[in-house]
């Protein structure tokens, strides 16, 4: 069984990029990976940023994307637990 939760939620822009980092906690019962998806105002989701391997808890894991020339406003992150051993994940939107 995964959990996982969002701590954080950071934006920085500089010139035409925008970075998002979010912070999640969390904990899983084999270790799995973690990673992070933007929801733009549409809401489509965008690609999956890259993973984190993570342990059977996990606390403060900042998870990044950059996205360059944004032609939409964000709406949101959705942070993912994914289960190493059942492939089992669990969401968190903010």
């Amino acid at each position: 069984m995964c959990q996982i939760a969002i701590d954080r939620v950071q934006a920085d822009t500089l010139q035409q990029a925008t970075t998002l980092t979010v912070t999640v906690s969390g904990k899983c019962d084999y270790g799995g990976d973690a990673y992070m998806r933007v929801i733009f105002a549409n809401g489509k989701l965008g690609v999956e940023s890259a993973s984190k391997q993570v342990g059977r808890e996990f606390h403060h894991l900042p998870l990044t994307f950059t996205a360059h020339n944004l032609s939409d406003r964000l709406q949101g992150v959705r942070a993912v637990c994914r289960c190493s051993k059942t492939s089992v994940y669990e969401e968190r939107e903010i």
